[in-house]
């Protein structure tokens, strides 16, 4: 007994000096990040008084140091003239000669003392250096106590919570209800942060409560059975549009990550085990028309790769989880779709802005390709090999659209365009086997190559020249493996 009140008092005190510590630590990352911002705002405050001396050292400031100085003129005996002496009239006075006495001449005025130098403006004052001043404490105060606190105090509430649950001190419910009211207090001081200027720290938080709603509704449908996966659907819905709300305020594609990889793994949490394709793809439709939306306004690209990937995964696990030959027809639809949407949207901001096409849009746009011609052939090789001809030949197409659009709208994005003619040219090129038959296939390769030939060397284009003399070496292949032997049999 004694043995198991010892190692209950242990447990006890390392959880509590965990808590302790993680709100230690996060109070001193609030404390800097507080301490910093008042340092970032003197310093401001002295840049702009600093600013306004200067200013007034152009007119009224500097008029002391160069004023004039009306220097006195040193006055000498030959400036000083006598006082006349009043003369008597003739016969009332006798003047003696010897009497007269000449007129003192005046004390000698003392010169005085030169002016001092005109008074030199001081220099300006250099602005500091505000990443050489902040740092140390910036990287201490905003960003390593800030994670340590966070760390240590989401893993000794961790630990709390676990010792609460082995105990029974808390049931299903009451842990559930405690970690949703932890994820809610986590955002509201995330946000609270934010807006105080402590950036780093709020981002976190918010990042972190994001997380902790996510897993409790997630442990609410499938650990305790609290709530009906379609209230858990509405719920997570909820959370990832919040989510996005929230990237988009606070202006944080770190955020808007967050929900989105919540979004994606929405379907797989509350997931029954049965084949739900067309509510599925119509969530995942929704969803990356959202997530698309915001990163056209927000510019954020790297929202367009991972709603592409989580697409791609999520029709990868039900293609190989529930796909039957007899629902060909709307898996072709849903994938189309899908195609559609990543052909347009990710260049929608280029095409209205003008602007040349950054390069993980290409390679989307070539991963998009890929990802509708793979799919294509797995379900339509070899017994419908006609329609997956015609497949190819549409999305040859659909290249040479978009090499028309940028040629219209961004004239000097010139590698994007034969990137799209590229393109176009090798779906083109793959659609001529699965169309035509025997000598078709040679004379139409025999006609696409000469073609594409010129226009690599009429536009200067390497790739497209490349690519003509792959398809030559194709067709001579053809001709001399094939063709030849059959004409001497």
């Amino acid at each position: 007994m004694e043995e198991v009140l010892i190692i209950a008092v242990l447990v006890l005190g390392t959880i509590g000096i965990g808590t302790l510590s993680g709100i230690v630590g996060l109070g001193l990352a609030i404390y800097h990040g507080r301490r910093v911002s008042k340092l970032e705002s003197r310093v401001d405050s002295l840049q702009a008084k600093i600013g306004r001396l200067e200013a007034a050292g152009g007119g009224e400031a500097r008029r002391p140091a160069t004023a004039e100085v009306r220097v006195a003129t040193p006055v000498t005996t030959a400036d000083v003239r006598p006082a006349p002496v009043p003369v008597a009239p003739a016969g009332s006075v006798r003047i003696h000669a010897d009497k007269v006495q000449a007129p003192k001449p005046p004390a000698p005025v003392a010169a005085p003392p030169p002016p001092p130098p005109p008074r030199q403006p001081s220099p300006p004052v250099s602005q500091p250096d505000r990443e050489s001043l902040n740092r140390i404490e910036e990287w201490i105060g905003k960003r390593w106590l800030t994670w340590i606190g966070s760390a240590a105090l989401f893993l000794s509430m961790g630990f709390l919570v676990k010792y609460a649950i082995d105990n029974s001190w808390i049931g299903p419910a009451g842990r559930i209800a405690l970690a949703v009211l932890f994820g809610v207090v986590l955002l509201v001081v995330g946000d609270r942060c934010v807006r105080k200027a402590m950036r780093i720290l709020g981002l976190s938080l918010t990042g972190a409560g994001l997380a902790i709603l996510y897993v409790s509704v997630y442990g609410a449908l499938k650990l305790y059975g609290l709530i009906s996966p379609e209230i858990t659907t509405g719920i997570l819905i909820f959370l990832t549009i919040s989510g996005m709300v929230l990237a988009m305020v606070h202006n944080s594609m770190a955020t808007a990550i967050i929900a989105v990889l919540g979004g994606f793994m929405t379907p797989v949490m509350v997931s029954t085990g049965v084949d739900s394709r067309d509510a599925l793809f119509t969530y995942v439709l929704i969803l990356d028309l959202g997530v698309l939306g915001v990163a056209f306004f927000k510019r954020w690209r790297a929202l367009d790769v991972l709603a592409f990937i989580g697409t791609v995964v999520l029709y990868t696990g039900w293609y190989a989880k529930f796909y039957r030959p007899e629902a060909l027809t709307p898996s072709l639809i849903w994938l189309a779709a899908f195609y559609a949407i990543f052909l347009l949207l990710p260049f929608a901001y280029h095409f209205r802005a003008g602007t040349p096409v950054a390069v993980e849009r290409f390679v989307l746009a070539l991963a998009n390709g890929l990802y509708m011609s793979g799919f294509c052939y797995a379900m339509l090789y070899p017994d419908n090999r006609r329609i997956l001809g015609f497949i190819a030949l549409g999305m040859a197409g659909c290249y040479t659209l978009l090499g028309g659009l940028i040629r219209k709208r961004v004239e000097e994005d010139a590698k994007t365009l034969f990137g799209f003619i590229a393109l176009a040219a090798a779906f083109l090129t793959l659609a001529v086997p699965l169309q035509l038959r025997a000598h078709g296939i040679l004379l139409a390769w025999a006609v696409e190559a000469p073609v594409l030939l010129f226009l690599g060397y009429r536009f200067g284009y390497f790739p497209v020249r490349v690519f003509a003399f792959v398809i030559l070496v194709l067709g001579a292949m053809r001709l001399f493996t094939m063709h030849l032997p059959l004409h001497h049999a």
